[in-house]
């Protein structure tokens, strides 16, 4: 029959089949829009979680720079009082990893060598240029955290000691690690400073 108007079974089964796939589609990509945002929206807490707490290190420095490392260490036994904070926080829309008991975690780098090596100066092996290549032959010395300026490795003396502290600069890093809910890998966000009296 020539001339009939309208759609035999097979044309419509085809254009069910287009539409479905096309569905599928537009779902696919709607589940990685509300993944995206779901990570910027994440990623957005942790940045002004972490900056928070940098400047609360900021505002320590200022008001009692001598204070800040008993304040914000993870060890308790030597807080001058009840009110330090300590090394650990929460940062509210941000899901802990199962073992950890806080998503944020304030580090200090008290010995000049590690405080070198954790922030990327030179390496364990040896130092680096200052466009950032490895020499072992350089000579660049550990980081200066007392202002000796000598090569010795010092620690860096806690106000609570019966030595005066000894730091100038505290380089200190604060690392968010949190659990994505949607799909349950683990995020992190590291932001580092060189906190110094003001």
């Amino acid at each position: 029959m020539t001339g009939e108007k309208g759609l035999t079974i097979i044309e419509t089964m085809i254009a069910g089949f287009v539409l479905v796939v096309g569905a599928m589609g537009m779902a696919t990509v709607i589940s990685d829009v509300l993944t995206l945002t779901t990570q910027t929206d994440e990623t957005t807490l942790a940045v002004q979680a972490a900056q928070s707490q940098l400047d609360r290190l900021w505002a320590q420095a200022a008001d009692d720079f001598p204070t800040l490392y008993v304040r914000y260490n993870e060890d308790t036994s030597d807080d001058p009082d009840a009110d330090s904070p300590g090394n650990r926080f929460d940062v509210t829309g941000l899901d802990k990893i199962d073992a950890e008991p806080n998503v944020g975690e304030i580090l200090f780098f008290i010995n000049e060598h590690d405080a070198a090596v954790e922030l990327g100066l030179k390496n364990n092996e040896g130092d680096h240029d200052a466009d950032g290549v490895y020499d072992p032959t350089d000579g660049a010395i550990d980081m200066d955290l007392n202002g000796e300026f000598n090569e010795t490795d010092d620690k860096v003396t806690t106000p609570w000691s019966p030595n005066p502290p000894s730091h100038q600069i505290l380089p200190v890093r604060i690392e968010i690690q949190w659990k994505e809910p949607m799909q349950g890998t683990t995020r992190t966000y590291v932001l580092e400073s060189i906190i110094y009296p003001r």
